[in-house]
């Protein structure tokens, strides 16, 4: 199996989990955050055989579907990040609390949208009735940023668990996740609006990424958090940067000689802070093998106001790298990021092909019958040789 397959099928929407899972029956861009062990969804209407997805799913979706596509997620994500078995079970213990609490406190609004969703994914169509658009649209838009935290929650918490190697794979998808956060919630403020878009919900993952992790020794590894790694913050920004404005090899260097810079900064602040940083992973641990939120925000707060220094490096470096950049390239990139959406708003207002309706075959009171009689006619008697 080719590891590039990314599994994204608990990465994307907590809420949506069995669309993108269904979606995608190969590994794809993976994460890790949560996925269900089987909240009780509200009783269903008692109805005959279900409508099958092309993997194997009904349509209609309970919590033992949701539960089998949770499993199938946690093997596609053990794959993508080469997990042991300690690791395997920790991914499915967080998966299932966090999502099963998630469909819980959102039970009234995602049950249904999950079936409608379903059906539109597996459709390879938005519906075609914009006031259907619009109902699916409202009801998923207040979800994305409630769906995207329990998401990001799951991550932090699993991330402790990773060797060095797999997070740098994890860093990998969760920028990901936020491209993906980006176009599912332009793609449903455009259903909101009731405007139908020819391309799938969610953004096909990236081919891109490092190479699969090495297998860990058995057991979980020392749980250990991240309170400030400068590559973590730097590296990616600049790279994306490099790819978006097409930098030419000598603008490349500049780039990472800039990235070399700040990479050397970071270090030093990190070092210069690395009392107050060792205590605030103390803090910051504890509240994640808790589950204590209240610890987590203050913890968070405290975080914000230490890294202030380190995010004023951040802003410095990206003014210095636009400093790279020519007129032309500044155009090319904006004219490609219009097209992009101006290709998506063509999309939304192309109306339906309408098939012609099919040639009746002629009946033998009409014209063409009484005509191709006659010929056929002639042919038989017809002799061979004949003049």
């Amino acid at each position: 199996m080719n590891q590039k397959h990314h599994s994204r099928s608990a990465a994307i929407l907590v809420a949506f989990v069995c669309v993108t899972a269904l979606a995608q029956e190969k590994p794809k861009q993976g994460q890790t955050a949560p996925p269900p062990a089987a909240a009780s969804p509200p009783p269903a209407t008692p109805q005959t055989t279900p409508a099958a997805s092309p993997t194997g799913f009904p349509l209609t979706p309970d919590a033992a579907t949701i539960e089998k596509i949770m499993e199938q997620a946690a093997r596609n994500i053990g794959l993508r990040y080469n997990l042991n078995q300690a690791q395997s079970e920790k991914t499915q213990e967080i998966m299932k609390r966090e999502v099963n609490a998630f469909l819980k406190d959102h039970e009234a609004e995602v049950w249904p949208l999950i079936r409608d969703l379903m059906a539109a994914q597996l459709g390879a169509a938005p519906p075609s009735d914009p006031t259907e658009l619009k109902r699916i649209g409202k009801g998923v838009k207040p979800l994305i940023q409630s769906a995207k935290d329990a998401i990001l929650r799951g991550n932090d918490e699993w991330r402790m668990y990773l060797t060095p190697d797999q997070r740098k794979m994890h860093d990998f998808d969760l920028a990901e996740i936020d491209r993906g956060f980006e176009q599912i919630n332009d793609q449903f403020s455009r259903w909101e609006k009731g405007e139908s878009i020819e391309a799938p919900l969610f953004p096909p993952a990236s081919a891109a990424g490092p190479q699969r992790p090495k297998k860990p020794s058995e057991g979980l590894p020392d749980a250990e958090v991240d309170v400030f790694e400068p590559r973590r913050l730097f590296d990616p920004t600049v790279e994306k940067f490099i790819r978006d404005y097409e930098l030419d090899p000598a603008q490349v260097d500049s780039a990472r000689s800039i990235l070399a810079e700040f990479n050397t900064k970071g270090d030093d602040f990190k070092k210069a802070n690395k009392d107050a940083l060792a205590a605030l992973a103390v803090d910051l641990k504890k509240a994640l093998q808790d589950r204590n939120q209240g610890l987590k925000r203050t913890a968070e707060s405290t975080r914000k106001k230490l890294l202030a220094p380190v995010f004023e490096l951040f802003d410095q470096m990206n003014e210095r790298l636009r400093g790279l950049l020519t007129t032309a390239q500044i155009d090319r990139y904006e004219a490609k990021k219009k097209a992009e959406k101006e290709g998506r708003l063509t999309a939304a207002k192309k109306p339906p092909v309408i098939a012609p309706p099919a040639a009746k075959p002629p009946t033998d009171a009409s014209p063409e019958a009484k005509k191709e009689k006659i010929d056929a006619k002639g042919a038989s008697e017809e002799k061979p040789g004949g003049g």
